[in-house]
């Protein structure tokens, strides 16, 4: 989620162990970013996350 918010997503609320994100430059897209204490984000959700975002696969991993 790190990543998300260093590029312009803010938190817009929290909702037990999901994030929603929201970003200026996306009127009416929320991502909603899974949360859950020692788990990693599966890889079919982290592409539906990024597909939401309008953010390529290469994109995001140079964030990192």
């Amino acid at each position: 989620m790190a990543a998300f918010t260093r590029h312009g997503w803010t938190v817009h609320h929290q909702r037990g162990s999901h994030v929603y994100l929201r970003h200026p430059g996306h009127p009416g897209v929320q991502l909603t970013v899974p949360v859950h204490a020692g788990h990693i984000v599966k890889l079919g959700t982290l592409a539906a996350i990024l597909s939401d975002a309008d953010i390529t696969a290469e994109e995001f991993t140079s964030w990192l």
